[in-house]
């Protein structure tokens, strides 16, 4: 790399083939509630899949202790999803279905007026 503009040319390149971002609450509650398993069936999906463009992020509590493991799907430009009680075969089936084919998994999306929080992610 000789200047900066080649940085700033390779920033927006991975930004470009970004495809959009699931984040998986990683809070105590989150974890006793079998997250792990969440992070690692999304993580090896993807892989499976070859959906390179798409990151996981953990995040800590979001204060829905009972509806642990919380997983939020984001796509440019759409709004965010957030999923509950999802276990490892659920976030298979999420991104088979919602990443893959565009088909929101009803059954699992958390109402909009308990998911307020989802507002404050960044």
């Amino acid at each position: 790399m000789d200047s900066i503009n080649e940085l700033y040319e390779i920033r927006e390149r991975v930004l470009a083939a970004k495809q959009g971002r699931i984040l998986i609450s990683m809070g105590t509650c989150g974890v006793a509630a079998g997250a792990r398993s969440t992070l690692r069936a999304s993580q090896e999906e993807l892989a499976n899949r070859h959906l390179d463009g798409w990151e996981i992020q953990q995040t800590g509590c979001l204060g829905l202790c009972d509806r642990e493991p919380i997983l939020i799907v984001e796509k440019p430009d759409e709004p965010r999803v957030v999923y509950h009680g999802v276990d490892g075969e659920r976030a298979r089936q999420i991104v088979a279905n919602h990443i893959v084919n565009n088909y929101i998994v009803g059954d699992w999306v958390l109402p909009e007026d308990s998911s307020s929080f989802s507002n404050q992610l960044s």
